[in-house]
């Protein structure tokens, strides 16, 4: 009796779904796609015009264009400043439940400025889902265990 191989005779033609379902086909398949896009990726920069100064004109001009405008709108309202206020629903619940205290952390403004978002909208969005978070995962899990999945115990 003929013993069977993994791999089949180098003489013998495979058939096609057999070649493209091989899983040392599918993994050389693979391989060579992830070295293809690996060398694309090093030497797309190399063909391409660096266009900086253009980009950086551009750049230029439009935060001219939008530093402006907002001198004009601030001409235009009477008693405008450039500082932010807070007013929102997210103050309100930071400020009742005094989370800003009782959360305070001495860098969060700091790390906020350097994600990006300055000023006080930013800072009570933080407090107030640090604050509301836990609550609210909490009821989902407790509607997932309680309600959807029972403890996994039949009726």
């Amino acid at each position: 009796m003929r013993r069977m191989h993994q791999f089949q005779d180098l003489g013998e033609p495979m058939p096609s779904l057999e070649i493209l379902t091989n899983p040392d086909n599918v993994f050389a398949a693979f391989v060579a796609l992830v070295c293809f896009f690996t060398i694309l990726t090093i030497v797309t920069p190399m063909f391409g015009r660096t266009s900086l100064e253009a980009r950086l004109k551009s750049v230029s001009t439009r935060r001219e264009e939008l530093r402006r405008k907002s001198r004009e709108a601030l001409a235009g309202t009477q008693g405008a400043s450039l500082r932010q206020t807070d007013a929102g629903l997210y103050k309100k619940v930071v400020t009742a439940c005094s989370s800003r205290r009782l959360l305070e952390d001495p860098k969060v403004a700091e790390k906020l400025a350097q994600a990006g978002f300055r000023g006080p909208r930013p800072v009570s969005s933080f407090y107030f889902f640090r604050f509301v978070l836990p609550f609210a995962f909490a009821a989902a899990t407790a509607f997932y265990l309680f309600l959807i999945n029972g403890f996994g115990c039949r009726p």
